[in-house]
């Protein structure tokens, strides 16, 4: 279906049914809303275009998609499933499940309707059978159709079921899992000249017949840096003349293989030999230089889709894509998402096997390598760092996320995390005028320090580099800077996959942030008093702490205040009357529930709105540096909206991303309540 669509159904669902617990009713009641799930309804438009009621919970399920039924499988819903169409055959578990059909388009209704399900998922062939799709829905069964295959939906189908099948933490997983990939082909191909794109000729199960302007296949095509000799053509799916194919003279085919074929290699293999041998095609590139490659389609469908874009990307550009492997990928997928090993083959004839991305070992050059510091500094190394010294607790934690944390071999004494850092010696208190005797003896290649080690001069630097010790100094705590430091640090250590993995994430929910705050009016912002370290202190325009509440869509009280961290009269707070307050919690304070009992019993602030309301919040300041960046955000982008992120749990994703880069599980309170 059209684009259009699909950016309106992520409209309605980010507006509509942000909440679990939903945002209408069927009575209109928000009282109703709250009291009972059972009464709540959300409304979504699906892939055909249709305006769709579902009501909460959705505890029963069949699915008529063997792409939508491994999909529920993903966000763990599987066991909502109470029927499937014939094709659905994986994973393995969902066998034992009841068939209702044979496919979308001829489903048993009368058995359908008999298992009362809550709700139906079908892909658009069930569209085509009016007959069978009425008699459902006048059994109050909601019926919603979508194609996992249509990649430009896939994430809006994966979020919308999340939500439907409150599996809402499970969904935005799997989305940040294919953004990521997405962002790292973009980035790749977004710098390769026209000419340097390879001419491919995509062909479905029949020969001849291909995909054009409209299509899935063509959209791949073009995403994984390739050009499609169909293009152009008005019509999703054409069939091509042999002699409109010889003359674009393609340099790749792609074949999708038949059902039949799924998994058997010596099929995969005589479809290909079958393209190698067709007369008609023995002077084409493609075939010529045998670079033909047949494929399962499964590999372009919802969670594999990222390792269908990857095999097709490295097919067209093997140097530019020379680190990836998509067999890994594909096989990472498969245990991440639905907990099965990889068997069978997917893609003929392999690729040349690599490591994944984001391997440091992959990437390790002896090439020289520079970056430009928050100094306007160029650092510059004859090869990647081997042995770093820290003295930022947020760059430490940096090195440990970008896999290097074998290469450091000092930190400062703030530096006490991942655990694995209480291991090596501590070099310095702290960044401002360190000692330099320890840090001299061990003589790192690299040095790295947030800006108080030069905040009254340059001696300190200077003295190290005339020691031949690289210094690279910047602030991780800037949002305008988190993603510099993390690509040049990358640089600088030889890992810039696993830099740009990491900043690929940051950017994921940045934008979830983004999409959910557009439209927001100003007189519908609140307005926000954020505390430092001290009372009474606070933030103002060219402070970090005022371009964290832009972000979040807030509006900072003392923002124009003529100093970036104004100490403020209670007067002047309450003039203001905050509608939140957000307070920064260090470790020399008490603990949170102290801290936050003695915030909200402060006289001053009784009559303030965010007292009266309850709506003062607390975090450790940890959240917002570096790689748990994202987490801060969200958490202050839910304080402030609370309907419009109500299926966004940053607690969760603050375990998801300590579990992925540091091994370590979420045992520690960083935000209260």
């Amino acid at each position: 279906m059209a684009i259009q669509k699909g950016v309106l159904a992520v409209i309605l669902i980010a507006l509509v049914v942000l909440a679990a617990y939903a945002i209408y009713t069927q009575m209109g009641s928000k009282e109703v809303a709250t009291e009972t799930l059972e009464r709540a309804i959300i409304y979504v438009i699906d892939g055909t275009g249709r305006n769709v009621t579902v009501k909460l919970p959705v505890e029963r399920v069949v699915s008529l998609n063997s792409g939508i039924t491994e999909l529920l499988y993903a966000l763990n819903c599987g066991d909502k499933i109470i029927g499937r169409d014939a094709l659905s055959t994986f994973p393995p578990q969902v066998l034992e499940k009841r068939v209702v059909g044979g496919s979308s388009y001829d489903p048993n209704v009368e058995l359908i309707v008999e298992l009362q399900p809550d709700l139906v998922l079908a892909d658009d062939m069930l569209f085509y059978n009016q007959e069978a799709l009425t008699k459902i829905e006048k059994a109050g069964i909601p019926v919603i159709m979508e194609n996992t295959s249509n990649v430009t939906r896939i994430k809006a189908i994966i979020t919308n079921l999340g939500i439907i099948l409150d599996s809402k933490s499970r969904a935005q997983e799997i989305v940040s899992f294919i953004e990521f990939y997405e962002n790292l082909v973009a980035e790749r191909v977004r710098g390769i000249p026209p000419d340097k794109k390879p001419l491919v000729y995509i062909e479905w199960y029949t020969a001849w017949q291909s995909f054009a302007k409209g299509s899935a296949g063509d959209k791949i095509i073009f995403d994984a840096g390739g050009i499609n000799i169909a293009a152009e053509i008005d019509q999703p799916a054409p069939i091509l003349s042999p002699e409109f194919v010889v003359g674009k003279n393609p340099d790749i085919i792609l074949r999708m293989a038949p059902s039949e074929a799924k998994g058997n290699v010596t099929a995969f293999k005589a479809v290909r030999d079958e393209i190698l041998a067709r007369p008609e095609l023995k002077t084409v590139k493609a075939v010529k230089s045998e670079k033909v490659y047949v494929y399962d389609p499964i590999l372009l469908e919802g969670v594999r889709y990222p390792a269908g874009l990857l095999y097709w990307a490295k097919c067209f550009h093997p140097e530019v894509f020379a680190d990836i492997d998509p067999e890994a990928v594909h096989s990472q997928i498969m245990q991440k998402f639905l907990g099965m090993p990889l068997e069978g083959v997917y893609f003929y004839p392999s690729l040349p096997s690599t490591k994944p991305v984001g391997s440091p070992q992959s990437e390790i050059s002896e090439k020289p390598v520079s970056v430009i510091d928050w100094q306007g500094v160029t650092v510059t190394l004859q090869a990647p760092a081997k042995t770093v010294i820290s003295l930022s607790s947020g760059f430490t934690e940096l090195i440990y996320a970008l896999g290097c944390g074998d290469k450091l071999i000092g930190r400062d004494s703030y530096s006490k995390f991942p655990p694995d850092v209480l291991n090596k010696p501590v070099v310095a208190p702290h960044s401002y005028n360190p000692p330099l005797e320890l840090i001299l003896e061990l003589k790192p290649d690299l040095l790295v320090s947030n800006t108080n080690l030069v905040y009254d001069n340059n001696e300190t630097r200077r003295k190290l580099e005339e020691a031949g010790i690289a210094v690279y100094i910047d602030e991780l705590s800037r949002p305008d800077r988190v993603k510099i430091c993390i690509r040049n640090l990358g640089i600088l250590l030889g890992v810039e996959a696993k830099a740009e993995e990491i900043i690929n994430l940051i950017e994921g929910y940045e934008s979830l942030v983004q999409r959910r705050l557009a439209g927001v009016k100003e007189s519908d912002k609140p307005k926000v008093y954020l505390e430092l370290f001290r009372e009474w202190n606070t933030v103002a325009m060219g402070s970090v702490g005022h371009s964290l509440l832009e972000f979040v869509g807030a509006i900072n009280i003392a923002a124009d205040l003529p100093t970036p961290y104004p100490i403020v009269s209670p007067e002047y707070v309450v003039s203001k009357n905050p509608d939140v307050i957000i307070r920064m919690k260090m470790f020399w304070d008490p603990d949170f529930p102290t801290l936050w009992e003695k915030l909200m019993s402060r006289p001053e602030l009784q009559g303030v709105s965010a007292v009266k309301n309850k709506r003062v919040y607390l975090y450790d300041p940890s959240i917002t540096q570096g790689v748990m960046y994202p987490v801060g955000i969200l958490y202050w982008a839910k304080w402030l909206y609370p309907d419009r992120f109500a299926d966004v749990d940053p607690g969760a994703i603050h375990a998801l991303l300590l579990q992925k880069y540091f091994g370590v599980t979420l045992d520690r309170v960083y935000v209260y309540p």
